[in-house]
């Protein structure tokens, strides 16, 4: 199978997959160094087709004794066009392999979610998922890279699946508690000795029976878990023993009734 690319097209892809900066994949056999061996060799094919050399003079520079030669790629110096060739394999994945890394490595989607993650509201969203996943145990691959190396991929993983939808929802949706209101604790509650760590959940029979109500000290804490009434809150005791301060969810709290007198 053979597929032509303009020289545009090339020069697209490398300006995005070197703006990405992906990390490479681990060391070994599979796809994932196979799929690296082709960026490399794109990349290199870039820089010598740069300065517009013929087809004797580009060889010299791109044949088999350049580390990053790739056998399926070649470039037309007439046409100016990169060549892939997968020879006798016709197979889906290998057929549309250039054809999605063009489309993964697009200059101006990696551009915009590049400037995207500089922004206030990404990075507040992005150390929202990245408390709940770590608190949990999951996509720590994804999150060990730091926000600089995450991709658009990663993104897509972590922040549309239904786990991430519900702790947005919990985080953007309005608060049912204000700073500074007494509320009351439901008979069935949990609560945690931190703001993130779920090693530390008391089960209702940790919280003393003599408190019944709490302070709302703070209503913007990290969310550990992908549940309805996941707002979480940090709140005081009022009453019992121990004025220690707790992280609570806001499923296990309800407005304060106030007493009304009754007139004889």
């Amino acid at each position: 199978m053979i597929k032509r690319y303009t020289f545009e097209q090339l020069e697209n892809f490398v300006k995005g997959y070197r703006l990405a900066k992906p990390e490479p994949a681990h060391s070994g056999r599979g796809y994932g160094k196979f799929q690296d061996s082709i960026c490399d060799a794109m990349e290199q094919i870039y820089s010598i087709a740069l300065y517009d050399l013929c087809y004797e003079d580009f060889s010299k520079h791109y044949n088999r004794d350049n580390p990053k030669f790739h056998g399926w790629l070649s470039f037309d110096t007439d046409t100016r066009e990169l060549i892939y060739d997968t020879r006798t394999r016709d197979e889906k994945w290998s057929n549309e392999l250039l054809d999605n890394l063009f489309d993964k490595y697009e200059y101006y989607k990696v551009k915009q979610f590049a400037d995207e993650k500089e922004s206030k509201d990404f990075i507040e969203l992005y150390n929202l998922i990245k408390t709940y996943y770590e608190t949990q145990g999951y996509f720590g691959n994804i999150f060990t890279k730091g926000l600089d190396k995450i991709t658009p991929d990663d993104w897509q993983r972590v922040s549309t699946n239904k786990y991430a939808v519900k702790i947005i929802d919990a985080f953007k949706s309005e608060p049912m508690f204000k700073i500074g209101e007494l509320v009351s604790l439901r008979a069935t509650r949990e609560c945690t000795h931190t703001s993130t760590s779920p090693s530390s959940i008391l089960s209702t029979y940790r919280i003393p029976s003599e408190i019944s109500k709490v302070l709302i000290l703070s209503n913007t804490e990290p969310i550990i878990n992908a549940r309805k009434g996941a707002k979480r809150y940090k709140v005081a005791p009022i009453g019992g023993k121990n004025a220690q301060p707790f992280w609570i969810e806001e499923a296990f709290m309800k407005k304060l009734r106030k007493k009304v007198n009754k007139k004889k």
